[in-house]
């Protein structure tokens, strides 16, 4: 995860940013890949 913030839209969402690293059997990164994904937050009660 490299990054994380509130939604402005959506007040019960999250926006996570992820990144993604391959890697052959000699452990050479032969791709990487950052995506965003929209994640519904946790009720207030469950946050504690």
């Amino acid at each position: 995860i490299v990054d994380t913030r509130l939604s402005k839209s959506r007040k019960d969402s999250g926006i996570v940013t992820f990144k993604h690293v391959a890697r052959n059997q000699r452990d050479e990164i032969v791709c990487t890949a950052v995506r965003t994904g929209l994640m519904m937050l946790r009720p207030a009660a469950a946050q504690a």
